[in-house]
């Protein structure tokens, strides 16, 4: 089965080698080839840096304050042992 790739207009053959998979399409792959899409998401990634960035910093530091210090819970699986 043939799929034709919206970005650059060539038919490829529709399988992961070319399309990558997409689980909310119906047949299951994007509509873009694989390396129109990683030339868009490289785009996009130079054009939207900054904000990118941000966006990881501020997981970073909610993720940090939701775990616990080390050392702390070493307690807990020595109980559990017993």
């Amino acid at each position: 089965m043939k799929h034709i790739c919206i970005y650059c207009k060539i038919e490829k053959p529709l399988d992961s080698a070319h399309f990558p998979m997409h689980k909310r399409k119906k047949s299951g792959f994007d509509s873009r080839c694989i390396e129109c899409k990683r030339l868009y998401d490289k785009n996009r990634y130079l054009q939207k840096r900054d904000k990118i960035l941000e966006q990881k910093r501020k997981y970073y530091q909610r993720k940090k304050q939701k775990t616990a210090p080390k050392g702390e819970g070493d307690d807990l699986r020595e109980t559990s042992k017993i």
